[in-house]
């Protein structure tokens, strides 16, 4: 073996021990430098305004983040995660398809109930804003409309339909369409 070999040899066997480290230590911004980490699209003090209450905590992953709001009774969480179109068919399948929300990215589109979320299609992205907030869903501010939620025909013309009571609540569409306007801003 020529010493040219062992020297390509060399470099390419440094090269592979600096790839591999580089993945173990999570290097993603090097490799991956036009990534936003979720955590930064928004700050406490953004989410305390739009939620009314205080952010105790946050943690983050690579794509998502969580935000723990108040304590006790007075308890929230603001989530910002990025999601795929299989996520968001479960969503459809599962909460219904929502309402269209005008001037929020390509689109969006509130899934209210009790699993607030607001899906944002933005940058050829889709991302998912679940939050809850006691101050924003007290039973004054709330608004029901009735959904089916089974529908069966037992023959020509006959048809048997269940609905239940659902909850929307207006004031956290709102603070959602707040926060994702600020987040989007930053992407």
């Amino acid at each position: 073996m020529s010493q040219l070999d062992r020297m390509a040899r060399t470099g390419l066997l440094y090269f592979g021990i600096a790839t591999a480290a580089l993945g173990l230590v999570g290097c993603k911004k090097l490799l991956h430098g036009g990534e936003k980490d979720l955590c930064s699209l928004l700050t406490n003090a953004e989410i305390e305004s739009a939620m009314k209450l205080k952010v105790a905590s946050h943690k983050g992953e690579k794509d998502s983040c969580e935000w723990t709001l108040g304590g006790g009774a007075q308890s929230g969480m603001v989530t910002l995660m990025k999601s795929s179109t299989g996520a968001e068919a479960i969503l459809n399948a599962t909460l219904g398809t929502g309402t269209p929300v005008a001037g929020v990215g390509d689109s969006a589109t509130w899934l209210g109930g009790a699993m607030p979320i607001l899906v944002v299609h933005a940058k050829s992205e889709i991302y998912r804003l679940s939050v809850m907030s006691p101050p924003l869903m007290t039973p004054e501010s709330a608004s029901t409309k009735t959904v089916v939620v089974e529908r069966h025909s037992t023959g020509p013309g006959a048809s048997l339909e269940k609905s239940a009571v659902s909850f929307d609540w207006p004031k956290l569409e709102s603070a959602a369409v707040v926060l994702s306007k600020t987040f989007l801003g930053r992407l």
